[in-house]
């Protein structure tokens, strides 16, 4: 639950004044955003734990270079995407490393049951682009309108709307296995 830009600003002006537990209010607001925004870029669950982490550390390190204080949603969703873009493209460089560079995604044949097209769905998610993936995480995971998206990821609702129609039309397509455009 990260709150209205002026409880969130409120927060920050009391976490900079030194009140304690201020800080700790602010980063569990704001936990299940940054969680969503590293999973959209971070599949692997150990893997974007460490980045939820290093997330929350920079973000306490550089607290006080943070000029505007009710921008902290957008801002340390930004920190936790950069963090994770930069741990995906390592993770990257590693397969690449053990596999080769002919690393080719196999395609799901029929989904037998329930269980098998949860997880055909989330790994469509995972391959989703990721600008979709992010605001279908925080849409579908975090359940945030897609006001409450725009603003924890400063870009305009227009650009998140567009994105979500976007992954629905592109996990339409790869589901069904037919190109509707």
């Amino acid at each position: 639950m990260v709150g209205s830009p002026a409880a969130t600003r409120e927060l920050v002006i009391r976490a900079r004044a030194g009140e304690p537990g201020a800080l700790g209010e602010l980063i569990r607001r704001h936990a299940g955003l940054v969680s969503a925004v590293v999973a959209a870029y971070l599949p692997n669950p150990a893997e974007a734990e460490d980045v939820v982490q290093e997330t929350f550390l920079v973000a306490c390190r550089e607290f006080p270079g943070l000029c505007r204080p009710e921008s902290f949603g957008s801002w340390i969703s930004t920190i936790a995407r950069n963090l994770a873009l930069a741990a995906a493209a390592g993770e990257r460089r590693r397969r690449q490393k053990l596999a080769g560079a002919s690393a080719g995604r196999e395609r799901f044949g029929p989904v037998p049951d329930r269980d098998a097209l949860y997880r055909r769905v989330l790994r469509e998610v995972e391959n989703l682009p990721e600008g979709c993936r992010e605001v279908f995480l925080l849409r579908y995971v975090e359940n945030k309108s897609c006001a409450e998206i725009a603003g924890d990821l400063g870009v305009a609702i227009g650009t998140v709307t567009s994105r979500l129609s976007r992954g629905h039309q592109l996990l339409r397509e790869r589901l069904t296995g037919k190109d509707e455009a």
